[in-house]
């Protein structure tokens, strides 16, 4: 039972869970399952409560009813049950007017007997249903294959009932009146319809008496208090004297509060990504009409005047906090905040997964984002003024960056650790097995693996480190001309500036046999396999692949890839993701996705102004001495070399070390510009 539990007014008991009421209204359960987990945040006002087989019930101070719990028929209460006052599982109510309702699934419990009416209490078992009546006597229907419906014929003067698994009860009254539950304060809208009510027991018969605020109701003398169309003169303090030929009980006073109109369903807090289309609502009951005016961070929005909010294309600086305000000629009512948060990062994929690594809970204000970086357990986000954002889970270790981290150009993650590349050519990393060696520099890009990491360094030379499981660590000594690295599992791989790949590392499903390809741009590597883009956009997969099949056939216009654990994605020019594999879904108009990086069981997109930018113009061409220098716009975890001919004619271009992008306006330099003409271009990884 959660520690500090007080103020209970009733309790309820169901296969897997316990539900307290408490005074103020509020609902508390421990125990496991739907039925706890699945609680509406925002449920108040309730007076009374029932537990079943994984499913919860609550009666509102308004007379309708809550349920949560299983996905089952009896969680879907009719959206038109009203004036109820009292529940019990499965789905029975206990109407103002002394009816009864049920939604329940099992048939034999909702033919009532024909005439059934005057009823002061109910309860229900797993196959059988019980009405108390005003006189006394009791009905029981449903299932009979224990002798559960038999109620003895001499059986009367009844003032409580229960009902078990396969049978039934009822309690003889004696003795003065005993309340069983304490009358509840409740707030209701003007105009609908009020029934107070509290069960009570004792020697029959009983009698009652209604008071507000001490003084007597004229007529007020049932067991059940209506008021049928409730205004602000009813505003008051009510109780109930029942009295039998023993003695009388007097309930403690609840008020009774008169609201204009009530928002039934509070507009609800969205994470999303920018250009996604934002859709806020709220409904409400009361005396309508209704003027609606949506606010946002309590600024009202012009021609935001309809119960429901449409933002379409959602852009970043629409984030924030959204209320609105209803009025009916009662008065006017303002809805609680929901949370808007449109992000440049869209994050899908397992939901099964991201209930244990949180993955898709993206954090607040994630702007100005110029990377993204994925793992099983870690995403990282790079923003523009060079921090990192993280979010998920520290299963191997922090999460969090070390406190300071700045001036970071690119990150990686994986399963046990994250790198951050400074803009000095430095590498930072935290998690297990991450510190790089100390006299590590020059560093252009970085990869992560299991326990293991791989730096490239200007000059095409490869550095690695961790822990030298199946020889992780172990990359070829004469590894040269590399552009682009990337960490399996346990293996290593590296793009050299010819179009061949290298691997090294364990190989036990394939993942060092490369294909003799010589036009690879881009490589990438899931758990169990490897994944390289081809010069013609073509994609090609080996080491264990049978969770990943065949690329689609229809598949074109490439330029980036991501490996999952058993799924893969790819960014097309036009900025679309298209995903195959396990994982094949996309969010709804996700577009303008300027990169892409894939962990275990989820993908991240980085959405941009529009799509990505293929071919970058050159800008300001300087020539001073022997040395030329040209200006282009960069993005973060790419590299770029400037390569240069003194003929066209000549078979080869020579190349110049390798820079980092870092999202800004970099200046490629060639120190060596003696000759008499040179031509230039440059190379992007």
């Amino acid at each position: 039972m959660p520690g500090g539990l007080s103020n209970v007014v009733a309790v309820a008991a169901g296969s897997q869970h316990s539900l307290a009421l408490t005074s103020d209204g509020h609902v508390t359960g421990w125990g496991i399952g739907s039925a706890i987990s699945n609680q509406p945040p925002d449920l108040k006002n309730v007076i009374a409560i029932a537990a079943g087989d994984g499913i919860s019930l609550a009666l509102r101070g308004d007379g309708t009813v809550v349920s949560w719990g299983a996905n089952l028929p009896i969680t879907n209460v009719p959206s038109g049950l009203k004036d109820v006052v009292a529940v019990a599982q499965p789905a029975l109510a206990l109407l103002a007017d002394g009816t009864l309702f049920s939604w329940t699934v099992n048939g034999s419990q909702t033919n009532f007997p024909p005439g059934l009416s005057n009823i002061v209490a109910i309860a229900a078992g797993s196959s059988q249903s019980m009405a108390l009546k005003a006189d006394g006597t009791v009905v029981v229907w449903g299932f009979n294959g224990q002798g559960q419906t038999n109620v003895p014929g001499d059986l009367h003067g009844v003032s409580g009932i229960a009902a078990g698994y396969q049978h039934s009860m009822a309690l003889v009254g004696d003795g003065p009146p005993f309340l069983l539950q304490p009358l509840l304060n409740r707030s209701v809208v003007y105009g609908s319809k009020v029934a107070l009510f509290v069960p009570a027991s004792g020697g029959f018969p009983l009698t009652y008496q209604w008071l507000c605020d001490g003084t007597n109701i004229p007529g007020a003398t049932n067991a059940i208090l209506i008021i049928d169309s409730v205004g602000f003169n009813n505003v008051g303090h009510y109780s109930v004297v029942v009295s039998n030929p023993f003695g009388q009980v007097t309930s403690p006073q609840a008020a009774l509060n008169v609201v204009p109109l009530r928002i039934t369903r509070q507009p609800q807090n969205i994470s999303t990504f920018r250009g996604d289309d934002v859709s806020l609502s709220v409904t409400v009951d009361g005396q309508g009409p209704f003027a609606y005016q949506w606010a946002l961070n309590g600024l009202a929005l012009a021609d935001a005047t309809g119960s429901s909010l449409q933002l379409s294309n959602a852009q970043t600086f629409q984030s924030g906090g959204y209320s609105v305000s209803v009025r009916n000629s009662a008065g006017s009512v303002t809805s609680s905040i929901a949370n808007v948060l449109i992000s440049e990062v869209a994050v899908w994929g397992d939901a099964y997964f991201d209930s244990a690594y949180h993955f898709t809970k993206v954090p607040p204000g994630l702007t100005n984002i110029v990377a993204v970086a994925a793992s099983e357990y870690r995403n990282h986000a790079l923003k523009k003024d060079g921090t990192v954002v993280a979010w998920g889970t520290d299963t191997y270790g922090p999460l969090q960056p070390p406190d300071g981290l700045s001036n970071v150009i690119s990150v990686a993650a994986s399963m046990t650790h994250s790198l951050a590349l400074l803009a000095d050519g430095t590498v930072v990393g935290w998690g297990r097995n991450s510190t790089p060696p100390d006299d590590l520099s020059n560093v252009v890009a970085i990869s992560a693996g299991i326990d293991f990491s791989i730096a490239l360094k200007a000059g095409g030379t490869v550095t690695t480190w961790g822990f030298d499981t199946y020889g992780s660590t172990e990359s070829p000594p004469d590894l040269s001309n590399v552009v682009a690295v990337a960490a399996c599992s346990y293996a290593g791989l590296a793009l050299k500036r010819d179009g061949r790949v290298v691997a090294w590392g364990w190989g036990y499903h394939g993942q060092t046999n490369v294909p003799p390809f010589s036009d690879i741009v881009a490589i990438g590597s899931g758990y169990d396999y490897c994944a390289a883009l081809r010069e013609n956009g073509a994609i090609v997969i080996w080491g264990d692949n049978q969770l990943v099949p065949n690329v689609p056939s229809n598949l074109t216009g490439v330029i980036s890839i991501g490996c999952g654990s058993d799924f893969m994605s790819a960014l097309k020019r036009d900025g679309t993701v298209v995903l195959w594999g396990y994982q094949t879904d996309t969010p709804a108009r996700l577009r303008n996705v300027v990169a892409i990086a894939s962990g275990f069981y989820q993908t991240l997109a980085l959405v941009g102004e529009g799509p990505p930018i293929l071919k970058a113009a050159f800008s300001t061409p300087v020539m001073s001495g022997n040395t030329f220098s040209v200006s282009l716009p960069t993005r973060s975890g790419r590299v770029y070399s400037l390569e240069f001919k003194t003929s066209l004619d000549e078979p080869a271009w020579g190349a110049l070390p390798l820079q980092a992008g870092d999202g800004s306006m970099k200046v490629l330099t060639d120190p060596t510009a003696s000759a008499s003409q040179r031509f230039y271009r440059v190379r992007v990884w």
